[in-house]
């Protein structure tokens, strides 16, 4: 269960700006080992990897009972985070459920994806159970 209230109106809406947020950070990538900034660190500081940057709106989705998970491509070497939430746009297939998907690096709207990328064969999909 969720953090005890009803998401937002529009959840698609709330993703987006979460993803322009997260767009806007320092790109940073650290070559001698984990990649992954903490989200709290990551989030205070605006900085960090693709990874770093779909866990913190992963976290912040899901304390407005907005369903996400993260996709993982090792052949794309790249996170995304992907929504539970109406409207058009590219999507991934997992647990009955068709979720968009948002790119954390990339200045693009929500739903959009780079054609490299596209194939969902590529990725699989990490869930955080409420």
């Amino acid at each position: 269960e969720g953090p005890g209230h009803s998401p937002p109106a529009d959840p698609r809406g709330y993703a987006q700006a979460l993803l322009s947020w997260t767009q806007g950070w320092t790109y940073e990538r650290s070559p001698d080992g984990s990649d992954v900034v903490n989200p709290l660190s990551a989030a205070m500081e605006g900085r960090g990897d693709c990874d770093s940057r779909a866990m913190v709106i992963s976290i912040l989705l899901r304390y407005e009972s907005i369903t996400s998970i993260l996709m993982v491509s090792l052949e794309a070497q790249h996170a995304l985070v992907a929504v539970d939430a109406p409207g058009v746009g590219a999507r991934y297939p997992f647990a009955d459920t068709n979720w968009l998907v948002g790119e954390t690096t990339a200045h693009v709207d929500i739903g959009r994806i780079d054609a490299s990328q596209a194939d969902p064969a590529i990725w699989f999909a990490v869930e955080f159970p409420y």
